[in-house]
């Protein structure tokens, strides 16, 4: 019987691919906006439960959330982890603290809705990590 000797293969070099964005705080106002839409639009189906349009919102997020982590994917990372961890964080303790007594009292949806939009356009805006694409310099 012979012996064999197994040998590793030589890693493969690739080259870097270059970062086509940019990871500063907020997102640009067309995201800001579309993530103000369906949080605010998933809240009142959930409020008045519609059951059908809750499931429907909740694919679009899933599909957003996607087209995020795209960009995250390919973006050069300058802020630290735990400053996305910890707004987010923040940022879901808020909603529920809105979201969830509004289930018992749908009357108190007049006020709790555009407060829960104004929140979520201030923190997608202002707060929390956004990747924007990397314009070329010329």
């Amino acid at each position: 019987m012979t012996e064999q000797t197994i040998q590793s293969r030589p890693a493969v070099q690739q080259a870097s691919a270059s970062y086509t964005h940019e990871e500063r705080i907020g997102y640009n106002w067309l995201q800001t906006l579309t993530v103000t839409a369906l949080f605010t639009a998933l809240a009142a189906s959930l409020i008045f439960q519609a059951h059908l349009l809750n499931m429907v919102l909740v694919f679009c997020c899933v599909a957003f959330g996607f087209y995020i982590s795209r960009c995250r994917a390919s973006a050069k990372r300058t802020l630290p982890i735990s400053y996305g961890l910890a707004s987010q964080t923040v940022f879901a303790v808020a909603v529920l603290a809105l979201l969830y007594p509004g289930l018992d009292d749908p009357a108190s949806t007049s006020w709790r809705l555009p407060l829960l939009a104004f929140t979520t356009l201030l923190f997608h805006r202002f707060v929390t990590p956004g990747y924007h694409p990397i314009r070329e310099q010329e």
